[in-house]
């Protein structure tokens, strides 16, 4: 149901302060992904903006959007083909979602399980780097990780950096996905070598939730905090948020 020009009002005065917030906490993301070699650092400190963006008490999104331009849309990668593949055939890995990371784009990266030597088929409709557009709860709950067929969402990489691994606490895993997460850290990284980026994707690098590999290369960017740059990126490239962003900084509340 529409909001009455009364309720708009209201909720304008009302949510005028996080609305600000909101603004700042879009720049601060877009100048730290923007970085030409951001750190791991970097990346896992807008585990901050971005679970009050998008999951604190609903989000700050869904409160300052409604009686400034109604449901507000982001954009995300269009993946779903990828999945029901993955669900159909589980991926030793995925990740999927463009990222800028070290001077090259980053897109969907995938492996198959050990003794599969041909290259899986996927949908002749599936587009890499294809964007819809996506609800706040659609964009959060989309399937980015697949690790030896377990999947992780965007809303559980954002969380798992912010709450677990140093983004703002620190903590020891507690659910099982954080477990997932914690080894698939560990299995594929980026990192520049010299002035080109390199891959590794070692998934004998943590057999089991309880081992560590024997070195941890803290100048990597693991895939997780790769997906952290994707949900970024795709948070700030929406067209609903530019708009959203030019009306608060136009906004005057009487």
């Amino acid at each position: 149901m529409p909001l009455s020009d009364q309720e708009k009002q209201a909720m304008l005065i009302a949510t005028h302060e996080t609305a600000l917030a909101f603004v700042d906490d879009i720049q601060h993301v877009r100048e730290v992904i923007s970085k030409p070699e951001p750190t791991p650092g970097d990346i896992r400190r807008i585990s901050n903006p971005l679970r009050r963006i998008l999951i604190d008490n609903n989000g700050d999104i869904k409160k300052v959007a409604p009686p400034r331009i109604g449901r507000i849309e982001l954009l995300g990668p269009d993946i779903l083909k990828l999945v029901r593949s993955g669900e159909k055939q589980p991926f030793a890995f995925l990740a999927a979602g463009v990222a800028d990371v070290f001077g090259i784009i980053v897109d969907a990266f995938m492996a198959e399980p050990s003794g599969v030597n041909e290259a899986r088929k996927i949908s002749s409709s599936y587009e890499p780097g294809k964007i819809v557009p996506l609800r706040v709860d659609t964009f959060l709950s989309q399937k980015v990780i697949c690790f030896e067929g377990q999947w992780v969402s965007r809303a559980d990489v954002i969380k798992y950096i912010a709450n677990i691994a140093h983004g703002v606490h620190s903590g020891d895993p507690k659910e099982p996905n954080h477990e997932l997460l914690k080894r698939i850290r560990y299995v594929a990284t980026m990192k520049l070598d010299g002035s080109l980026p390199t891959l590794s994707f070692n998934p004998q690098a943590a057999v089991a939730a309880t081992e560590k590999p024997l070195a941890i290369d803290r100048s990597a960017l693991d895939f997780v905090l790769i997906q952290l740059i994707s949900t970024a990126r795709y948070l700030v490239i929406s067209p609903d948020v530019h708009r959203l962003e030019e009306i608060i900084k136009n906004e005057r509340i009487s």
